[in-house]
This record gives structure tokens, sequence and C-alpha cells, in this order.
């Protein structure tokens, strides 16, 4: 579980880096985090 939220964390980074704009970067991490939260669910659901 550790690695997969550690590879979010990184990807989340790489993308607010390459972004231009902070308006951008903040869509991303939310975007991110979503993504995390619902792996994490689906994970637990089974």
């Amino acid at each position: 579980m550790k690695k997969i939220w550690k590879f979010i964390k990184e990807f989340a980074l790489v993308k607010v880096y390459y972004s231009p704009e902070t308006t951008y970067k903040a869509i991303y991490i939310l975007d991110i985090y979503f993504l995390g939260i619902r792996i994490y669910r689906q994970r637990d659901d089974k």
C-alpha cells in the first residue's frame, strides 16, 4: 500500500512540476489525490 501512495505522490509532483499555471497544479493534485482514494477504497472492498 505504501508503494502505491509513494507512486501517487511522485506522479503528482511530476505533474505539478510540468504544469505551467498554479490553477492546473491544484487541479492535478486533487485529481491524483482522489484517484488514490478511489484505488484505496477498491482494494478495501475486495
